[in-house]
């Protein structure tokens, strides 16, 4: 596989035009074929290998779900610029581990990122099933992450996080058939961005975006890094897990949720702690109820749309008429 010239160029500008190409593996193709993440192996370098995500919009753009529009491509677009903002602006000061960025290049209508290649410290991708230890490990790194940027406002991020933000997705809330939740979708949407409490959430926090080692979770993958309540992430977290651990969910809430209260503690020691737990527990239906909005309107037929994720959403609703009935 052949490199980019802005590729080579911007691993030349970081480690040297001495460098040389060792070895190029694709991990996967980018999203709608808008670029490659790969392994690059170098020699005369100070780093054996690095990871790079090259972004370049294809000439003829074809969706998986067939949501091809301007608009999808304009926010698929800005997803890059807002991960370059991360790695650029935050990713040093993250406490939880993620890769460190070398380098992020842009030229006419190509990116370049290059970062660590975290498997060379030991990290490595799921190969199976998360375990349950895995889990909690996912959890923890959350945790941490929300702890520590509570109360932080998003700059050259989303600002509001999450792929599935109602404010994104005009064209998948025209699409749905379900119309009680398409009616709510407003309501459900000022709730989340209205709890007193507001942290920087990853905004993808699928299983997939996680690496594990002995140590614990790093993350990967901040296209939709911004702010939000951090039981987002969580609930996007649980909804990627094997359907066989679903029956553990009380108890994973409650490990996240205690490990947010330790990290507060060190973190923010003048915040309630168990304030913040309590505000977002209590929203945690609400999270699902606007996932799955989103999913009706993006793929009605999707393996999420699961007895569990509409039963949750069916008691949201319910008690969503409840606090409007209240309020007549």
């Amino acid at each position: 596989m052949i490199l980019s010239e802005l590729t080579l160029k911007t691993l030349q500008k970081v480690f040297g035009k001495q460098i040389k190409v060792a070895d190029v593996v694709l991990i996967q193709s980018l999203w709608s074929d808008f670029g490659q993440l790969l392994r690059v192996k170098l020699s005369n370098a100070a780093k054996q290998s690095v990871i790079v995500k090259y972004i370049k919009v294809p000439n003829e753009i074809s969706h998986p779900k067939g949501w091809q529009s301007d608009l999808s491509t304009q926010r698929k677009l800005k997803s890059y610029q807002v991960e370059s903002a991360w790695y650029q602006d935050y990713s040093t000061k993250c406490i939880a581990p993620v890769a460190k960025a070398y380098a992020s290049n842009t030229f006419n209508n190509e990116t370049v990122i290059v970062l660590e290649d975290l498997g060379c410290a030991g990290y490595l991708p799921l190969d199976s099933n998360a375990t349950d230890h895995q889990i909690k490990q996912t959890l923890n790194w959350l945790a941490q992450f929300h702890a520590q940027h509570l109360d932080i406002t998003p700059q050259k991020l989303w600002q509001t996080g999450s792929y599935w933000h109602l404010a994104t997705r005009p064209d998948e809330l025209a699409a749905m058939t379900d119309l009680t939740l398409k009616a709510q979708a407003l309501n459900i949407n000022d709730l989340l961005n209205q709890c007193e409490y507001q942290t920087i959430i990853h905004g993808d926090a699928k299983l997939a975006n996680f690496l594990f080692n002995k140590l614990g979770a790093a993350a990967v993958d901040f296209q939709y890094v911004g702010g939000g309540i951090g039981i987002k992430d969580v609930m996007l977290l649980l909804s990627s897990m094997p359907q066989t651990l679903m029956k553990n969910e009380a108890d994973y809430l409650d490990y996240y949720f205690t490990q947010l209260a330790r990290y507060l503690s060190q973190y923010h020691a003048h915040i309630d702690a168990s304030d913040v737990c309590k505000q977002w527990q209590n929203l945690y239906k609400f999270t699902w109820s606007d996932f799955v909005r989103f999913l009706k309107g993006w793929s009605p037929n999707h393996f999420k749309l699961n007895s569990h994720s509409i039963a949750v959403t069916n008691s949201a609703l319910k008690e969503i008429e409840e606090r409007l009935q209240v309020k007549k």
